[in-house]
């Protein structure tokens, strides 16, 4: 299985037939979001899919020559290598030292790296971390204190 870059931009093939495919709810979902504007990660954020999920679905709708990539979107917002040290050390202190390893794993999945993140996939970033929490009132604290820096951010 391959993975597909957060930034892509995809449309359905030219001849594309989506009923005469044996599609699951999920991978309907997506076809329903598939505009030729929204880039993966639109889509992943609208319908709140983590990285695993992306991945399968987009390689069964390309083998099934349903959708196509028709490009990557590279002017976007990027956010700024600092605020990565504010998320690693915001974690670090509710997960303690596998706070970095646990960002870098997420940043691999996500097929990006702390200097060139586009800014709209930062909820998505934290959304996942914040799952590497086991308290419930340390996880809603994290969430707060990432949207904050969030704001500052954008």
């Amino acid at each position: 299985m391959t993975s597909i870059s957060l930034n892509a931009l995809v449309k359905l093939t030219e001849n594309a037939a989506p009923r005469e495919a044996n599609l699951r709810s999920l991978e309907w979902a997506v076809i329903t979001q598939i505009d030729g504007k929204k880039t993966v990660a639109d889509i992943a954020e609208t319908l709140s899919l983590n990285s695993a999920e992306l991945d399968e679905i987009f390689s069964r709708l390309i083998e099934e020559n349903l959708v196509e990539i028709v490009g990557i979107l590279e002017n976007r917002s990027y956010i700024t290598e600092n605020f990565f040290k504010d998320v690693e050390y915001s974690l670090l202190l509710n997960v303690g030292p596998v706070a970095k390893v646990l960002l870098d794993d997420l940043l691999t999945e996500m097929n990006a790296d702390r200097r060139k993140f586009p800014q709209n996939l930062l909820p998505l970033l934290i959304e996942q971390l914040s799952f590497e929490i086991s308290d419930p009132a340390k996880r809603f604290l994290f969430m707060k204190e990432m949207l904050k820096r969030l704001e500052v951010e954008a």
